[in-house]
Formats: C-alpha cells, structure tokens, sequence
C-alpha cells in the first residue's frame, strides 16, 4: 500500500483545490529512490502547509 494524501482546500465559493499524492512503498526497494519519495514527501507537506495557510487567510467566516 502506498501513502495517498489528499486535501481539499476553499479559495473561495466557486474554486475548490484538490490535491491527490500517491506514494507507492516499493520505491524504498533502492536506496536511490529513497532520496526521491523523501523529496516528493516534503513538496507535498510544504504544498499542504502553504494551502493550509491560504485556506486560514481566505476563510471569512461563513458560519
């Protein structure tokens, strides 16, 4: 199995940003590979924690 993470941010009403990261274990078969998954895993945190950012800076308090 591998690590999927997915998020849906609100920009705004009419906008949703989904995000989908598939991660597939067998790339730690090889030390080479290792170096890849652990930079894909951190584009996909850093680009989690930017949406996180912009869904705190846009939310206008709907409820």
């Amino acid at each position: 199995m591998g690590h999927v993470y997915k998020l849906t941010g609100k920009e705004n009403k009419k906008k949703n940003v989904e995000l989908l990261f598939i991660m597939k274990n067998n790339l730690f078969d090889k030390k080479d590979n290792k170096n890849i998954v652990l930079k894909r895993e951190r584009m996909a945190n850093s680009v989690i924690d930017s949406l996180d950012l912009r869904q705190q800076k846009f939310s206008f308090g709907d409820s």
